[in-house]
């Protein structure tokens, strides 16, 4: 079954923009990072690992959706009485911080799993021409 005009313009507008964000993500590291420095490789790592060890498993799904569903009902409902929250400044700065430290963990994520995707890929393509 073909794809329309609209999903294929949706599919590959999204591609685009993963694949700039995986090049500027890539492209600072290299230029503007001391990519031999231990300092950065060792917060890269510490990045992937603990972004890998929060990541929920398939039977976590169906406590974190009511879990969501819950939290954003309370927000909601403080936020129509007139207790919303966004007035503190350090809750303000705490999403902000947290936003920025998950975006930096998909984004060095997203650029470990392309150079790797490439690499296997070359791999495979040297082992199809030479018939091994």
């Amino acid at each position: 079954m073909p794809l329309s005009e609209n999903v294929r313009w949706i599919l590959v507008k999204y591609l685009y923009g993963f694949k700039e964000t995986v090049f500027l993500t890539v492209y600072n590291f290299w230029v503007y990072q001391d990519l031999g420095n231990a300092k950065l490789i060792c917060s890269l790592l510490a990045t992937v690992i603990f972004t890998l060890s929060i990541a929920p498993h398939k039977g976590d799904i169906k406590y974190l959706v009511p879990g969501i569903i819950i939290v954003a009902a309370i927000l909601y409902s403080l936020d129509a009485i007139g207790l919303s929250l966004s007035n503190y400044k350090w809750l303000n700065y705490s999403v902000y911080k947290l936003w920025n430290f998950t975006i930096a963990g998909l984004c060095t994520l997203a650029g470990f799993l392309l150079l790797t995707f490439i690499i296997i890929t070359v791999a495979k393509g040297i082992k199809l021409v030479s018939g091994k």
